[in-house]
């Protein structure tokens, strides 16, 4: 998967954070060989391994989303 445009300012404001804690969380998870991150481009290589590392509330958060939000493919109104 190859993302493009997402700059770490950018991710920091989606995200509610500091620029510097994305800047920090993108080199350790390039560290880890799960992406790579160049120049506004991030390209995830391992989206199992990815979600293994991701915060347990995660999983939660994605149950909860559904609950909530309407999928796009079952015609939301």
């Amino acid at each position: 998967m190859l993302f493009r445009s997402l700059t770490h300012d950018l991710l920091s404001q989606m995200l509610g954070t500091r620029r510097s804690t994305v800047s920090l969380s993108a080199a350790t998870l390039q560290a880890a060989g799960l992406i790579s991150y160049v120049h506004g481009r991030v390209t995830i290589h391992d989206p199992v391994k990815l979600l293994e590392a991701s915060c347990p509330c995660y999983k939660g958060l994605s149950r909860m989303k559904s609950d909530y939000l309407p999928s796009s493919g079952k015609g939301a109104r």
